[in-house]
């Protein structure tokens, strides 16, 4: 006699470690979750813990040595007064729209001209795009090697 359970046909086989473990997290519905709620949290530790510090720190005025005191709006009125802000706010807002702009001119540029051409010069073309991608954490890689 067998003592393995047995399995239906054509259902999967999985360790009794792994069902026991899906049973206690709640089943087929919960377990994918569960994998990915440790991600989630640390996205949000990350990601929106500074954004809401920096929010906080917004409507405070600081000055070193003395304590801090809450400015409530003054803050903002005071930037949307001077023109220094208008002006950051428009050579970002132009270096955004331009440079997106050019990478989607050049990205579809590139993807059509690759659609006319035969096979091999793609897959050769399609590798030097690549290569500078792929460079990058070689390169970080060989460093932190380097440095310890």
């Amino acid at each position: 006699m067998s003592t393995s359970p047995t399995v239906a046909e054509g259902e999967p086989t999985r360790a009794p470690t792994t069902t026991r473990f899906r049973k206690w997290i709640g089943g087929d519905r919960v377990f994918p979750w569960a994998l990915v709620l440790p991600a989630v949290l640390l996205l949000l530790v990350m990601a929106i813990g500074p954004t809401l510090y920096v929010f906080v720190l917004a409507f405070l005025k600081y000055t070193p040595g003395k304590p801090i005191e809450f400015a409530g709006l003054d803050n903002f009125v005071r930037a949307f007064k001077t023109d220094r802000f208008w002006r950051g706010l428009y050579v970002t807002a132009w270096f955004v729209f331009v440079s997106i702009g050019i990478q989607l001119l050049i990205g579809f540029t590139t993807a059509l001209s690759l659609q006319r051409v035969n096979r091999r010069l793609r897959q050769i073309t399609m590798t030097l795009m690549l290569i500078p991608m792929m460079i990058a954490p070689t390169v970080v890689g060989v460093l932190w090697k380097m440095i310890y």
